[in-house]
């Protein structure tokens, strides 16, 4: 029998690299183009139509999420995550998730270190997923789950790609399905031993 532990989290990606970044290099490492600084927020970005609850930008690892979604979290009393509203739009804001998970380290996998920077040009982890009885399962975390949003403690990608992975509980995802909150792609959680 599978015990799931929680569920990792998805969004549609959106390429904004010229409306989230702009044109200041002094923003970008001059070896790698990751974003040097994890605080950067640009609250004045434009987006397409949103259809859903949630877009992840990808570059710079942002989500934008809808009043909705931080009723959601309001309501249900999810500690230790921040709603910045953006400044071109009355019902969308930045999510910031500030509950850090660690991960098994075992997994990850490192491409180069950058010459200027000194910081992984690439950090992927090909080995946390599993299949079982064809089915896909992730083995990010160790520990349990608690009911709230994590992000993990290692940015994934390359570049100006490179962000932590969204992961929720079980029971929050179980009430993201109940309130109708849409726009999630999940992968479950499962213990080490798969």
């Amino acid at each position: 029998m599978i015990k799931i532990k929680g569920y990792e989290l998805f969004f549609k990606d959106e390429d904004y690299k010229t409306e989230w970044i702009s044109k200041n290099s002094d923003l970008l490492c001059n070896g790698c183009e990751r974003l040097l600084s994890d605080n950067y927020l640009n609250t004045q970005v434009k987006l397409p139509k949103m259809k859903s609850d949630f877009l992840a930008l990808m570059y710079g690892g942002v989500t934008i999420c809808s009043t909705d979604f931080k009723n959601f979290v309001e309501k249900n009393n999810y500690k230790n995550n921040d709603f910045i509203k953006l400044d071109n739009y009355s019902d969308r804001y930045i999510f910031q998730c500030k509950n850090v998970i660690s991960i098994d380290k075992e997994l990850i996998d490192f491409t180069d270190v950058c010459d200027v920077c000194n910081e992984p040009i690439s950090i992927t982890s090909k080995k946390r997923m599993v299949m079982v009885e064809k089915k896909r399962y992730s083995k990010i975390v160790n520990q349990n789950i608690e009911n709230n949003f994590y992000i993990t403690d290692v940015a994934f990608g390359s570049k100006l790609q490179k962000a932590p992975i969204l992961i929720c509980s079980e029971n929050v995802l179980i009430n993201l399905k109940k309130e109708g909150i849409k726009g999630l792609t999940t992968i479950p959680i499962v213990d080490l031993e798969l």
